[in-house]
């Protein structure tokens, strides 16, 4: 359309609000500050509020990159991870081919087709490949889901690793069975005449009788060889 003029005139009117300080009042502001107040945001903010505001001008942060130098807006906003990206795709760059390999296939193999290349039980896979799909919507052979899986495996709490669950799942149970059980054989053992030792670096820990569970005669041996407890 050749010598044709679009108009918005509304968006012109706005757009010359703007350029006046128009976002931090009148009724452009008065809008704003409504809208933020209404559900489901229902946010604190006031008219004072956007009139206090004063911009700063801050030094930007840069960094090399390649035969550049990369610039962009320091904290509080995103400018960091733009410049980690970078650095990021430079150690990937000067990568061995072999390690270029395996990080493009954790990126987007599935959790199956990662899990095969370690285990041959097809049960164990089954179960194991389970955690590449939490919160995803996906399958266990969608492409991207071998990250996930290591995500959720590659973890540890107090030095022992947590399989097939989330790591503050796996705290809460243990404040919720395992402190009650250990209180309890103290109790026990303090009812028998027995001892406590504190302070002591624990080596292992071995239990007579079938139950599976601590209780009053789990014999915690200590690295010096002492053993404390009670008799069955």
């Amino acid at each position: 359309m050749t010598n044709d003029f679009l108009m918005n005139a509304g968006a012109a009117v706005r757009l010359t609000r703007i350029a006046r300080f128009a976002l931090y009042r009148g009724g452009t502001a008065a809008r704003i500050v409504q809208r933020t107040r209404e559900a489901p945001l229902e946010g604190p903010m006031t008219m004072a509020d956007l009139a206090g505001y004063r911009p700063v001008k801050r030094e930007p942060i840069c960094r090399p990159y390649r035969a550049h130098r990369v610039c962009a807006p320091p904290p509080p906003s995103s400018g960091v991870g733009l410049l980690e990206l970078l650095g990021m795709g430079k150690r990937f760059r000067d990568m061995r081919f072999h390690d270029k390999v395996n990080q493009v296939q954790l990126l987007t193999m599935s959790a199956v087709d990662f899990l095969d290349q370690w285990f041959e039980t097809d049960v164990l896979k089954a179960t194991m490949s389970a955690s590449g799909i939490i919160g995803t919507f996906l399958g266990v052979r969608s492409p991207g889901t071998a990250y996930v899986l290591l995500h959720h495996y590659m973890g540890e709490i107090d030095g022992a690793f947590v399989w097939g669950t989330e790591k503050a799942d796996a705290v809460a149970a243990w404040a919720a069975r395992g402190v009650p059980v250990l209180a309890s054989s103290w109790r026990s053992a303090r009812g028998r005449s027995g001892s406590t030792t504190t302070g002591q670096p624990v080596r292992r820990c071995t239990s007579s009788g079938s139950s599976p569970h601590w209780d009053a005669s789990t014999d915690p041996a200590t690295r010096s060889g002492s053993v404390g407890g009670v008799p069955p």
